[in-house]
């Protein structure tokens, strides 16, 4: 009687530490997957399809996503957006509850360049160099013709570009082509745009959006917050990297993007 009573016992307390062990995850076959989808200045992106092996979520205005009830695993983990693939990775599920904090990083390709492209904007400028080098030039799509550039006066002390449209544009980039050499990054050239200011026409003022210092390469992208307006001017602050007496801008091209 004893013996069967032990028996029991023993078997109750096995129960009792089963039972344990499940609450604890340790038998749990399934994880609770969280996470949220962010920009690089930690803003969340809404709408973007998660996709988990081969469930997928969608994230709401904070972000975020959820999965129920993903069996542990090791997983290839892709966020689309616009229908392009924006993110991937490979994780490995485990535990209760996990979190998955993902930070989108954009590379502005050239053929993202190309497809955010705003056309119709015509130029004014400071000054030419002269009358083969005016700023036409600098919207003419030519991004690497050496005698396809706006080249300004050197008397000019901070020449500056005009791009205007007919109609307010909404843009948060500009790309901005300069230089001596042709479009290589490996020459030196002393010649690259080194600070640039944007500057955007609002309630008859003009009104900085954005400055960029010590550029080194031949495509300058520029970012600022999405910002609307028709007219858009550009001052190069220092034309020249060495910042020599030679102050000329040497521009292929100047190109406004529209706005994620």
């Amino acid at each position: 009687m004893q013996r069967r009573l032990k028996q029991y016992m023993l078997i109750a307390v096995g129960l009792l530490i089963v039972i344990g062990l499940s609450g604890c995850g340790i038998f749990q076959t399934t994880t609770q997957v969280n996470g949220t989808v962010k920009n690089k200045d930690g803003d969340p992106i809404a709408d973007a399809i998660v996709a988990l092996g081969t469930e997928t979520a969608i994230t709401d205005a904070e972000g975020a996503f959820s999965f129920a009830e993903v069996p542990k695993g090791t997983y290839t983990l892709t966020v689309s957006l616009d229908d392009e693939i924006i993110y991937e990775d490979t994780v490995v599920i485990k535990g209760k509850v996990m979190t998955l904090d993902i930070k989108y990083v954009y590379v502005l390709t050239p053929e993202k360049e190309e497809a955010r492209l705003i056309p119709g904007a015509t130029i004014a400028v400071s000054s030419t160099h002269n009358s083969s080098s005016g700023g036409a030039n600098a919207i003419d799509g030519d991004l690497n013709t050496i005698n396809q550039r706006w080249i300004s006066n050197n008397s000019d002390a901070e020449p500056w570009a005009i791009l205007s449209f007919a109609e307010e544009v909404t843009a948060d980039t500009m790309v901005i082509y300069s230089g001596n050499q042709y479009p290589d990054d490996s020459l030196e050239d002393a010649y690259r745009v080194d600070t640039v200011a944007i500057d955007v026409m609002q309630d008859s003022e003009w009104v900085e959006v954005a400055t960029l210092t010590e550029n080194r390469a031949y495509r300058c992208i520029v970012e600022f917050p999405a910002t609307t307006a028709s007219e858009w001017r550009i001052r190069f602050i220092q034309s020249n990297i060495l910042g020599t007496d030679d102050n000329r801008a040497r521009i292929y091209e100047i190109r406004i993007l529209e706005a994620l």
